[in-house]
């Protein structure tokens, strides 16, 4: 049987290991106490000098959600230095939705760059598609200060094609004119060619022509103003 000195002893070691427990727990609590609304959730880091290494990974089972960010209108990713890459079999790779402002923004300052771009390799597959729906706002919208609105280039079809199942294929207004046709580098209606009833030509003297006949290069009549 321990005698009274030895319990003593023993309680005088309990209290102080119980006191600096609390320190450390007082400690604790005046770093966490200090910490600036600039400290992070959650951090990682890794050696960039091996490829495909992740600062960050999240695997998720089907149906669920392998990051989530809420914040209170401050940026939820933001990247330094680099870009963000999305790989998908299905669904959308990069999904934007916003109920009071824009579902996607991009933007750029280097010139010549793009702010939004869109590249397509699979067959039909579209590079940027935009729909309004019941919205009475247009699917995709263009504005520039300086620039052109919306440019469209085609290496074999149509630069720009418009259609409407109710309204005009194209409506344009212009301060200079509503609309320009480029002339040829040649006078004369084109010879060669396929060419659809319905085309017009302006040639290298301002002379504007019509295909009445489609074929290859077509029959063509010259439209005579009044």
């Amino acid at each position: 049987m321990s005698s009274a000195a030895d319990q003593l002893t023993t309680r005088r070691s309990l209290l102080r290991k119980g006191l600096a427990a609390l320190g450390a727990l007082a400690g604790a609590g005046a770093v966490l106490g200090s910490r600036t609304t600039d400290a992070l959730a959650a951090s990682g880091s890794f050696n960039a000098s091996g490829a495909g290494n992740a600062a960050v990974t999240a695997d998720a089972t089907a149906g669920a959600t392998g990051v989530k960010i809420t914040t209170d209108g401050g940026l939820a990713v933001d990247v330094q230095g680099g870009a963000i890459k999305v790989f998908t079999n299905s669904g959308p790779a990069v999904a934007g939705t916003s109920v009071n402002s824009t579902g996607v923004a991009g933007e750029t300052s280097q010139p010549g760059g793009w702010a939004v771009a869109g590249i397509a390799f699979g067959f039909n597959a579209i590079g940027v598609y935009g729909e309004g729906i019941e919205s009475g706002g247009p699917g995709v919208f263009g504005i520039s200060d300086n620039g052109d609105g919306v440019v469209g280039s085609s290496g074999r079809a149509s630069g720009v094609l418009g259609k409407s199942a109710l309204g005009y294929g194209g409506s344009f207004q212009g301060a200079v004119a509503p609309l320009h046709l480029e002339p040829a580098t040649t006078k004369g209606h084109p010879t060669t060619g396929v060419h659809q009833r319905g085309d017009f030509w302006v040639d290298a003297a301002g002379v504007l022509f019509f295909c009445v006949t489609g074929g290859t290069p077509g029959v063509w009549k010259r439209v005579r103003l009044i």
